[in-house]
């Protein structure tokens, strides 16, 4: 049990430990600060509820949380951060939207097998897989490859369904981003980053 307003280093380190009501406490206590400083970086209520989720993950399975000194500092750097990598993913979407308008139509009328081959296909997803964190590598691997549901994915690693499903965002965000800046097998790939198993 923790005293009426325990401090942020005493949270911290409990949820090191996996203290779920000691995250809690901290997730309350700081949400709407991460939350409105998203939102005026994104200016998306959506987005900005994404990045809150995923600055709040990263706290919770920060492998050290005890020795963050300056809480408050490290959440503002984190969502800062995370928010950036949001309008960079947002330019990057563009950028591929404006290719498939006026370069795809010409480039799928000319392809051939001799083309894209899915060795090539398969090994440029593989190279993109090997840029993801373990656990989310894992997590992607079961729901897109093994065709396995968000719940049953969290029974077998003992994580919950939220967390799956954050891992599945985080990956996918960085496939699209990876496999978005070799546009000549996109069109290829795109497909099976499309669709998500709940």
């Amino acid at each position: 049990m923790f005293k009426a307003h325990p401090s942020d280093e005493l949270l911290l380190a409990a949820i090191e430990k996996g203290d779920k009501r000691a995250f809690t406490l901290l997730y309350n206590r700081y949400r709407p600060k991460v939350y409105a400083y998203a939102i005026r970086v994104v200016k998306s209520a959506e987005l900005a509820e994404d990045i809150l989720h995923d600055v709040f993950l990263k706290l919770w399975l920060h492998e050290s949380a005890k020795i963050i000194g300056n809480l408050d500092a490290y959440l503002q750097v984190a969502t800062r951060n995370m928010a950036l990598n949001v309008l960079r993913q947002q330019k990057l979407e563009l950028l591929y939207k404006q290719y498939v308008k006026q370069e795809a139509p010409l480039y799928l009328a000319d392809i051939t097998s001799e083309h894209i081959h899915a060795r090539e296909t398969a090994g440029l997803l593989d190279t993109a897989k090997r840029l993801l964190p373990p656990q989310q590598r894992i997590v992607y691997e079961l729901c897109k490859e093994k065709g396995m549901k968000y719940e049953e994915v969290a029974n077998r690693l003992h994580i919950s369904k939220l967390t799956v499903k954050t891992h599945m965002q985080l990956a996918l965000r960085t496939l699209r981003a990876y496999l978005t800046a070799h546009a000549d097998v996109i069109l290829l790939i795109a497909v099976i980053l499309t669709r998500c198993f709940f």
